[in-house]
């Protein structure tokens, strides 16, 4: 799975209450109600909530197909990972790894000094400037050279 995928994979299961009611509680009538599986049972593939994924999601406790590409869960492994994607080339995966972890930790000054290098890697001088001036004021000294 791509980290993007799987960015709106955990948003969605984030978002989504067990029962299909949305956050305030009022049903716009849109939602569906969980699936279960009956021990025995096949589970039937939903097709992705995102008009621009071409994807389909399992029900919850569905096994994944064996060739499913798994990332690493732990921060260390995704910071390698992110590392890795950033050397070939692959800045928008980076990013989102980044930001995912950014979002657990949004006052990481070493998360920001990371993001920042992927921008400026990337061509994107001002996103990088932007997060080494978050960086600097977390008091990270590396961030504040210039």
């Amino acid at each position: 799975m791509r980290p993007i995928a799987l960015l709106a994979v955990l948003s969605a299961t984030i978002c989504a209450c067990a029962n299909g009611t949305p956050r305030d509680g009022k049903s716009d009538g849109s939602a569906q109600p969980v699936q279960t599986l009956d021990q025995g049972a096949a589970p039937a593939p939903v097709r992705s909530p995102f008009p621009d994924q071409d994807a389909e999601i399992l029900p919850i406790g569905a096994p994944l197909p064996v060739d499913t590409p798994m990332l690493p869960t732990d921060r260390a492994s995704l910071l390698v990972e992110a590392e890795k994607l950033c050397q070939s080339g692959r800045f928008d995966e980076a990013l989102s790894i980044l930001d995912t972890l950014l979002v657990l930790e949004p006052s990481s000054d070493e998360l920001l000094e990371r993001r920042a290098t992927v921008f400026l890697r990337a061509g994107r001088r001002q996103d990088a400037a932007e997060d080494r001036k978050r960086c600097c004021a977390l008091g990270r000294p590396s961030c504040c050279e210039k």
